[in-house]
């Protein structure tokens, strides 16, 4: 008798990455497997609660903190993590991010890296969160 198997699905035109079921979106998955499967989940999945990026921004590679870097939307606590350990690109990457958002602690490390780095500098002053910043009316 031979069975018919069915594929798995897979990120790859199988579930969105945003409705993937819990389990499969846990904080192993980001841990444990490669960034070609991890950099989608890392990016797009809301079902990342912001404790699993932590875990991801504090052990993984800048690759995977670039993933991170991009999603919709960064607490406070993840940008933190990623404004220390991340390279120029995910600094970068999380200056223009409008959906980063950043704790007194981070934004001051922000300006700290931005010294001598003209883009940088210029990616956090087109923010419109910056403290201290009045706009003209």
């Amino acid at each position: 008798m031979r069975l018919k198997s069915r594929p798995a699905p897979s990120l790859q035109g199988g579930w969105p990455v945003s409705t993937m079921p819990r389990p499969i979106s846990s904080i192993n998955l980001p841990l444990t497997i490669s960034i070609d499967v991890a950099g989608p989940v890392l990016q797009e999945s809301e079902r990342l609660e912001a404790y699993a990026l932590v875990a991801n921004a504090c052990t993984k590679s800048q690759t995977h903190l670039l993933a991170i870097s991009k999603r919709k939307s960064i607490e406070e606590t993840v940008t933190d993590v990623l404004v220390t350990r991340g390279n120029q690109e995910v600094v970068n990457s999380v200056a223009s991010n409008n959906g980063a958002r950043f704790s007194d602690f981070g934004f001051l490390h922000m300006i700290k890296r931005a010294e001598g780095d003209s883009i940088l500098a210029e990616q956090l002053g087109l923010r419109k969160d910056i403290p201290g910043i009045c706009s003209s009316s």
